[in-house]
């Protein structure tokens, strides 16, 4: 196999899209999701090249990077999913009829970002509608049903992936440092 070549993409400021579609002109949102399932280095169920899927990753980065303005604000959220991604098979929460799934790999990016974290609280999917809700003092949920109105878990020293407070599931914020000037980390 040859060198991954970066996938062209582009940042848009308009909710979910397609890498590679023009971004539709509208105002600025503060929450974006990019979904690379058009790209030439995915499939259906997963990336047939880790290589294709980190120039991937590395090229949406880079381009939030590249502006200041933009980059001071910015989290993102790197990750697969569970059906055909890489996981593995640590403690699934019997939450409701599925329960939580695999355990999947996560990687935050921003000026805030602790760095170098490896966080062990129990996160899933549905922890990004949870930080989305806290970080912008949302005031309501999805639904009554769903897995945002779980509480945020209570951690054992001794197995801290089975949350004490069962069924809860994170927000991601023990990835962060709010607060400080310029970011960091």
């Amino acid at each position: 196999m040859g060198a991954a070549q970066p996938t062209q993409a582009r940042l848009s400021s308009s909710g979910v899209y397609e890498a590679g579609a023009a971004p539709p002109s509208r105002r600025r949102r503060s929450t974006n999701a990019v979904s690379a399932s058009c790209t030439a280095g995915s499939r259906a169920g997963g990336w047939k090249d880790a290589r294709a899927f980190e120039a991937f990753a590395k090229n949406i980065i880079g381009l939030a990077q590249s502006n200041r303005e933009l980059w001071a604000t910015t989290a993102i959220f790197v990750t697969v999913d569970e059906g055909g991604g890489y996981y593995d098979s640590g403690f699934i929460q019997p939450v409701d009829f599925f329960g939580t799934g695999p355990r999947i790999p996560m990687i935050a990016v921003s000026p805030f970002s602790t760095g170098g974290h490896i966080s062990h609280v129990y996160n899933e999917h549905s922890s990004f509608v949870k930080f989305i809700e806290r970080n912008w003092q949302l005031s309501g949920t999805l639904s009554e049903r769903s897995r945002d109105n779980l509480p945020n878990p209570v951690q054992d020293n001794d197995n801290t992936y089975v949350p004490r407070n069962m069924p809860a599931i994170g927000d991601l914020f023990d990835l962060f440092r709010f607060g400080r000037e310029g970011g960091g980390g």
